[in-house]
């Protein structure tokens, strides 16, 4: 990578097309009637020309660059546009581990042995706070393969199928407010400069309303109050709460003049810390970049699946979108689909080797193993066009990339990365290349080697064998949605695709030292037979959330009246997702089994 002469576009290419679901790699899952109700829903979002979401420096120190919101938004608005979702399968370390999402959050479980997910936009660029958060990922991905089938398309599996990734207000977010989502309080724990200073949601609470009260009794005897008087009941109130333990670190969150109290009381306590997280809708245009100039859609040109539109008119040089990168090499994205995890015993044979998907979205050179995965709102969505591309890419201002950058010591940071996890903080900009006109799709012409490689991979693509029937698993859910799930007893004579399986919405913990009899290597001499109703309701997130899907035998079924709804009832027999959680892990001696499950 280079950058010459002021705003030179970056030298670069898209790296090799990956073919996945074609070769046998990530399942296809799709939305199937509901995908272009889905495709619609991401042209929600600000109707006029004034940007809603600023990319800008965060307001948490230390913290790079965040999201913004220039407009007020209540609890339940969209805010910006949808994004997509990658699942990572048997990923190695890196970088990314600092940004993921776990399986149940994107309801990828069954995408592998072990998934993790990335979700660009506001998954990965929002910063988070443990009392400030303000929006969150509500919607699950929609799944979709754009109508490119794994039995007639090159293109299946070269992109994600997971999209429609939502941002959700959960408070009242005030225009000009840092979007935080709630990651908890390890980071700030594990910062020395936070040290003293992570708080409780009770100590922020209790804080609040004592601030609150002094603020009050301040303004009711403004006139009699000396400074002699303020001190007095200052040193009053910090002596009381010193001696109450629960209390000692709310004092930390008190000020110590009343004029002080008084302010604190308006903006808050927990926003006290971070007093820039509110910022002039001036400042975000002066400091920030414009995040909602792309949403998504079906391409104008089918074969590419699903691409980028602006939102708005563009003119010849003005910045699309500015995006942070990941900085990776190429073996960080690398697993086996036989090992995973384990590296230190990863097979040679590049047969059972794979690239992650996230290859496919990321820039590098023929040279280098140096690979960029830009991370901002809604880029992943661009597609390649090589005849009519309207957007360059090129590196960002020095004044806005990582210091070592701008004492030119990118060489030697970049290589001691490659012994660790890789690293963040570069910036590039997408730049319109011509005008672009509002709801045009937005093209980047991602380099001749990408072009020769893409055309390579066409002439030497063939189908998936037996793939003319496929259907994959959301597809074939919604249409036997309506119909009973199969026994295990009826899936002998009529058994279910082999890409399916039955999957319950159960809750099961173990009860704490229920055992008495389970010897030191784990094992129990007889099965021991647990029995449970279920008990959750249409609306019971506890039970419903997909973190509480497990895979399941289905023993038997009672049709229809078996509830207050008729539906139909079924015992089925819980089994062990990836990675179960220990105290609701089923051992080898258990069998677990509920009763009056109904269909979701």
């Amino acid at each position: 990578f280079h950058r010459g002469s002021d705003k030179m576009p970056i030298t670069f290419l898209l790296l090799a097309v990956q073919a996945a679901a074609a070769a046998g790699g990530l399942g296809e899952k799709e939305s199937g009637s509901n995908e272009a109700a889905a495709d619609a829903a991401t042209c929600e979002g600000p109707t006029d020309d004034q940007c809603g979401v600023y990319i800008a420096p965060s307001s948490i120190p230390g913290a790079g660059m965040g999201l913004y919101s220039a407009f007020a938004h209540a609890i339940g608005d969209t805010i910006g546009y949808p994004d997509i979702n990658f699942p990572q399968v048997n990923k190695r370390r890196s970088v990314t581990d600092h940004y993921e999402w776990d399986d149940s959050s994107m309801a990828s479980t069954f995408e592998g042995r072990i998934v993790s997910n990335l979700a660009p936009g506001f998954g990965m660029l929002a910063n988070g706070h443990y009392e400030l958060d303000n929006v969150a990922l509500t919607r699950l991905p929609a799944w979709g393969d754009a109508g490119l089938h794994r039995s007639s398309s090159p293109s299946a599996g070269a992109f994600t199928l997971m999209y429609n990734v939502t941002a959700e207000a959960t408070a009242a977010i005030p225009a000009g407010s840092e979007i935080f989502l709630n990651y908890g309080r390890a980071y700030f724990q594990a910062r020395p400069e936070y040290k003293g200073k992570v708080f409780s949601a009770a100590e922020f609470e209790f804080a609040d309303r004592l601030n609150t009260n002094l603020a009050a009794f301040a303004d009711k005897h403004a006139s009699g109050i000396t400074s002699e008087v303020e001190s007095k009941t200052m040193k009053l109130v910090q002596d009381m709460l010193s001696v109450i333990p629960d209390l000692v670190e709310s004092t930390k969150l008190v000020p110590n003049s009343l004029t002080e109290v008084k302010r604190v009381a308006t903006v808050g306590t927990a926003r006290n810390q971070f007093p820039d997280s509110i910022r002039s809708l001036q400042w975000l245009k002066d400091n920030g970049w414009c995040a909602d100039n792309l949403k998504a859609g079906i391409s104008t040109k089918p074969a590419r699946g699903r691409g980028a539109f602006a939102t708005r008119p563009i003119r010849e040089g003005d910045i699309v979108a500015v995006s942070p990168v990941l900085h990776l090499f190429e073996s960080q994205l690398e697993f086996d689909i036989d090992i995973g995890h384990d590296e230190s015993a990863q097979n040679e044979e590049r047969a059972t080797r794979r690239k992650q998907l996230t290859y496919n979205y990321s820039f590098g050179h023929p040279d280098s193993s140096l690979v960029l995965f830009p991370y901002a709102p809604l880029v992943g969505f661009i597609n390649h066009d090589p005849d009519d591309a309207n957007i360059e890419v090129r590196w960002a201002d020095d004044e806005v990339q990582p210091e070592w950058w701008r004492e030119g010591k990118k060489g030697d940071v970049i290589s001691g990365d490659a012994e660790e996890y890789g690293g963040t903080g570069m910036m590039i900009e997408y730049v319109a290349s011509r005008d672009i006109g509002a709801g045009e799709e937005v093209t980047l012409n991602y380099g001749y080697q990408w072009e020769a490689a893409w055309k390579d991979h066409v002439a030497k693509w063939t189908p998936v064998p037996n793939s003319e029937g496929y259907m994959n698993a959301k597809k074939f859910n919604d249409a036997e949605s309506e119909k009973a799930v199969r026994t295990v007893e009826e899936q002998v004579a009529q058994p279910y695709p082999s890409n399916v399986v039955t999957a319950c919405y159960v809750e099961w913990w173990r009860d704490y030292n229920e055992f008495e009899d389970i010897g030191e290597d784990g094992a129990s001499d007889n099965t021991e037979e647990i029995h449970f109703e279920w008990d959750g309701e249409d609306g019971d997130e506890l039970v419903l959330g997909f973190y509480s899907v497990r895979p399941c035998l289905v023993l038997e079924r009672t049709e229809g009246g078996g509830d207050k709804n008729d539906r139909d009832l079924y015992t089925v027999q819980i089994l062990n997702r990836p990675r179960q959680h220990e105290e609701s892990k089923v051992e080898a001696f258990e069998k677990v089994i509920a009763s009056k499950v109904p269909r979701k």
